[in-house]
């Protein structure tokens, strides 16, 4: 079931599955029922399409569904599917935040940074979140920063190095373990 909502919060429709169709229901403003339309889905669909009709807020999709979007999304969109690239390495040492989940920081100049991944009681990510390091060609080393959380690297642990050409893919994969993964590490 979907409801519409005008600006006001009032609801002006609802839309209810209904075995091998879909109801339409228009509401009045005292919210009962006005009228009622059932369409099989072809027909709800050539209506949507008819209508030009901009959908809103929460989709659920099956499996396998495809998202095309109507435009190139902005890096700060919900569902953008890249890693926003963040320069903060060229102007001093970093301590991520939660807003910089699934970002890169990207270090171009000859200066040596820190790159400090904070404790989890401190700034606590969410499992799975991804944070990524590009130190280009001519820039100063990176050393990767476990506070008192775990870092792994293989099968060691602690600090590691970023070196100039090198990448690196941080994964939070337990309340107080990150994994490290990349190229151009020691």
């Amino acid at each position: 079931m979907a409801l519409n909502v005008d600006a006001a919060g009032a609801m002006t429709a609802a839309i209810v599955a209904a075995g091998d169709g879909i109801l339409w229901n228009d509401v009045s403003a005292a919210g009962t029922t006005a009228s009622t339309k059932k369409m099989t889905p072809a027909e709800f669909q050539a209506w949507v399409v008819a209508m030009a009709l901009t959908w809103t807020g929460k989709a659920t999709f099956s499996a396998g569904a495809a998202i095309t979007p109507a435009s190139t999304p902005a890096t700060t969109e919900v569902g953008y599917l890249g890693s926003p690239v963040l320069t903060t390495l060229d102007s001093g040492n970093v301590a991520p935040a939660l807003a910089d989940c699934g970002k890169t920081f990207y270090h171009t100049d000859g200066n040596a940074r820190n790159f400090t991944i904070p404790a989890n009681g401190s700034v606590a990510f969410p499992l799975g979140t991804v944070l990524c390091l590009v130190n280009e060609n001519g820039g100063a080393n990176v050393s990767i920063i476990i506070t008192t959380d775990t870092l792994r690297w293989g099968s060691s642990t602690g600090t590691r190095t970023l070196a100039a050409n090198g990448t690196a893919t941080l994964i939070k994969v337990a309340s107080t373990v990150w994994r490290l993964t990349g190229d151009g590490i020691t």
